[in-house]
């Protein structure tokens, strides 16, 4: 978050003085960063004028969960993740919604009985403990098949283990004293030592002190970051045991920084098999992206250079809010995206095989959303023609009584841009799309209706959470692939998802990662939108470098892929 005012710049100068970016470089050889993409890809022409991609079904569905409009503090303004999980075993999928106490407002789990019907139980399964979260993170902690809940926020990491039909809180386990005003944002999990089970990874973001709010900053303060102490990151090991503990001194040196992390994922950025550590930090002018790999010593360090992850095509640190990745240009590599402050626009990074060049935003077209304020991203294949379309959570920071200098707007009409090969156009929403201006903050990708299509939920920092189910006019068939893997991670956390084409090209990538988007995490299955009437094949590289893969796969199908 970036702010106008030139005492809080000396701040964050002063803060960032041994982080500090360097100067505006060529990040990339430039031949594709000066041009839109040239691939066979682009010739599908997008959609013209508004389009109707979403039916806003919340209600309807009975989810009725909802924050006041208490828009003060900097956490108030932060905070709305959300989770996709499977509580009761059975397809649809779960949502749980994590939100600061007060004015009624609690963290809610529901689960779904059938598509699009869901009941609040979080008192009937012991999360009614849990009161006030920022942020979630649903995995398997013990390796049981069963679904778990980490909770981040203020003075807060708390962790939640599924005995029997209930959650029961184990936070002791994770080794961990935060102090009451120390606040931690997204998390990510996945196997960071080898050893075959879920870490933790959680982003340390500041200590929340507003005493040190300056005294003159009047209706700007609740959005004032540069003011509060960073504090660092978590990466926090499982042991046989159980019990956890922080291994970022260890393990991940840059971890330990003091810088304002939003959003962390743990994935295979540089493609050799092994995961790696993506750090996006706000307040980018100081601290920018770190891209942290793992060596063959296991000890993972900060690339960002010489992957290319770290800064945006101009060359500077970026305002991080959210992160996803897939294949946007089907050249079977993982690409990225990053969201920002307004007038920053999305960078998207497409990938090489040792290289990820941050397009310019006229080439990559996030430019013509950039004077939005971004949070949650998701890259996903709406229109099933192929190629991952991006959603982004929006909103902005600062209050109304503020932006009102600005003519900007608080609450903002969620971003959807259609996806040309790795270039996005920005689609309008028309009359009945179920986008609506709202503050919006997390986001997820399931399916609410148990159709194949991926359906959008938006978690909000304000007011209700929005459940978009997908309407948008198809293109090509869909795939939804889960994954059986060995235990202690039966889940397939970190393995690698390619889709072949009939003529053995590989035209989609996704890794199985747990934590994306910002202050939540995805379905555990991965969808992927298809062109043409293939056979398909669908070949999962696990972890430990073995593979499994289904050949003759049709459109429209489910695939479940199991790890011998």
């Amino acid at each position: 978050m970036r702010h106008v005012f030139g005492l809080l710049l000396l701040i964050v100068g002063c803060e960032g003085a041994d982080a500090a970016p360097p100067p505006p470089r060529n990040v990339g050889p430039g031949a594709d960063a000066s041009a839109p993409p040239s691939d066979a890809a682009t010739a599908s022409q997008p959609p013209e004028g508004p389009q109707r991609w979403f039916e806003d079904v919340t209600l309807a569905a009975g989810v009725d969960a909802s924050r006041p409009d208490d828009f003060e503090t900097l956490p108030q303004r932060m905070n709305g993740g959300v989770c996709v999980l499977d509580v009761d075993g059975e397809p649809p999928m779960d949502l749980f919604f994590a939100m600061l106490d007060g004015g009624g407002a609690r963290s809610s789990l529901y689960v779904a009985s059938a598509p699009l019907v869901f009941e609040d139980q979080t008192e009937s399964r012991g999360l009614d403990a849990v009161g006030g979260a920022m942020g979630c993170l649903a995995f398997d902690a013990e390796g049981d098949g069963d679904d778990d809940l980490l909770l981040t926020g203020v003075g807060s990491v708390r962790l939640f283990l599924r005995e029997g039909e209930r959650f029961v809180e184990r936070t002791d386990a994770l080794g961990v004293s935060p102090h009451s005003l120390d606040t931690y944002t997204s998390a990510a999990a996945g196997d960071v030592d080898g050893d075959g089970d879920l870490d933790l990874l959680i982003a340390g973001m500041m200590r929340w002190n507003e005493d040190r709010l300056p005294a003159s900053c009047g209706d700007a303060c609740g959005g004032m970051l540069a003011p509060y102490e960073a504090v660092p990151n978590l990466l926090l090991l499982r042991g046989p045991d159980g019990t956890y503990r922080d291994a970022a001194a260890e393990l991940a040196p840059d971890l330990t920084r003091r810088e304002y992390t939003q959003v962390v994922a743990i994935t295979d950025l540089d493609g050799d098999g092994r995961v790696d550590l993506y750090v996006g930090n706000d307040l980018g002018s100081a601290y920018a992206n770190r891209p942290l790999v793992r060596g063959d010593d296991g000890i993972y360090r900060d690339l960002a250079l010489r992957l290319g992850l770290g800064y945006n095509a101009r060359g500077f640190g970026m305002d991080s809010m959210g992160y996803s990745a897939a294949d946007l240009d089907g050249d079977g590599q993982l690409d990225h995206v990053v969201t920002s402050f307004s007038d920053d626009p999305t960078a998207v990074f497409l990938c090489f095989e040792d290289f990820c060049e941050a397009q310019p935003a006229s080439v990559s077209g996030t430019g013509a959303l950039g004077d939005t304020f971004r949070w949650g991203a998701a890259l996903v294949d709406l229109d099933l023609d192929g190629r991952p379309d991006l959603v982004e959570a929006t909103g902005h920071i600062h209050a109304q009584s503020y932006l009102i200098r600005t003519e900007e707007q608080r609450d903002q009409v969620p971003n959807v841009m259609w996806n040309a090969g790795g270039r996005f156009v920005a689609i309008e929403p028309a009359d009945g799309d179920g986008r609506a201006a709202a503050s919006t903050r997390g986001i997820a990708i399931t399916d609410l209706d148990e159709d194949g299509r991926p359906d959008i939920v938006l978690g909000a920092t304000v007011g209700r959470p929005f459940l978009l189910r997908n309407v948008a006019t198809p293109r090509g068939g869909w795939l939804r692939v889960t994954l059986a893997g060995r235990a202690p991670s039966p889940s397939g956390v970190g393995a690698r998802v390619r889709v072949h084409a009939p003529d053995g090209a590989t035209v989609a990538v996704q890794d199985r990662r747990i934590g994306e988007g910002y202050l939540g995490s995805f379905d555990p299955r991965l969808f992927f939108g298809v062109a043409g009437d293939g056979p398909f094949a669908v070949e999962a590289t696990w972890p430990d470098g073995t593979t499994t893969r289904v050949d003759g796969v049709a459109p429209d199908s489910d695939i479940e892929l199991v790890q011998d």
